[in-house]
């Protein structure tokens, strides 16, 4: 990544993503994933927080993860 530039989205959704896969002792089930919004660009942290958390939880509750 260049200076300066900040990453793509789908990467922030990618790393919530990893992270519940990573800890998954079984193989994950396919998600076809639909993300839309209205936030500017570089609104701050608490924009690329919200899809990171809401990828682990959207991948959380499609695998059955109860804990």
């Amino acid at each position: 990544m260049k200076k300066g530039i900040s990453p793509a989205w789908q990467n922030y959704f990618l790393c919530g993503l990893k992270g519940v896969l990573d800890v998954l002792n079984k193989d994950s089930v396919g998600m076809l994933i639909a993300a839309s919004g209205n936030i500017p660009l570089s609104s701050g942290l608490s924009s690329s927080s919200a899809l990171v958390s809401a990828a682990a939880l959207a991948a959380a509750y499609a695998n059955k993860v109860n804990d």
